[in-house]
């Protein structure tokens, strides 16, 4: 028990100490306060300045915020496809799914290179029902982004769900049997 405990502290000084590079080589998503303290309690301007907010209350969970802050950089630049795309993940957190989708989709429309855009579109529509409806944005974010896992998940899901089960298995052995690539520092 104690070492557990130990560990935990151990983990805390490391975090604190030397938070963005270790956090960084685990891949996790680095916050520390004062950055996000300064965005927050600035005055956006512009539409970089309100998507930047938007992003620090994105990363604290404060996702209700971050929607408003998101749409206002829409309003400032309505081609702004990150935008959108940022909006729409809000709306999941929010469970708002219609607008999510229709926020991917826009996002898809500004930037057609947006590969997550159509992963999260095929992902979110085939949940709701229109699996059949999204194949085109599934096989899209696959050519796109023909490594990301989660793209070729959602196109799984969808394959399954409009019963082609075969195409969703042939899907998920894919993604089962990619080789790991090991990196050393």
């Amino acid at each position: 028990m104690s070492k557990k405990y130990v560990l935990i502290v151990g983990v805390g000084i490391v975090i604190i100490g030397a938070c963005t590079i270790c956090l960084t080589i685990l891949g996790l998503r680095v916050v520390t306060i004062e950055p996000v303290r300064t965005i927050l309690f600035s005055n956006p301007t512009t539409y970089e300045d309100y998507n930047h907010r938007a992003d620090a209350y994105y990363t604290l969970g404060q996702y209700k915020q971050a929607n408003i802050d998101y749409t206002k950089a829409i309003e400032l630049n309505p081609n702004y496809a990150e935008a959108y795309y940022n909006r729409g993940n809000t709306y999941i957190f929010l469970r708002e799914y219609e607008q999510a989708i229709a926020d991917y989709t826009k996002t898809t429309k500004l930037n057609p290179q947006h590969a997550n855009a159509w992963g999260y579109l095929c992902w979110f529509g085939s949940l709701l029902g229109h699996a059949k409806d999204v194949m085109d944005a599934c096989e899209r974010g696959v050519e796109l982004d023909p490594d990301n896992g989660g793209i070729r998940d959602s196109r799984g899901l969808a394959r399954a769900l409009i019963g082609d089960y075969k195409g969703a298995i042939e899907q998920y052995l894919r993604q089962i049997c990619q080789p790991v690539v090991l990196v050393s520092y």
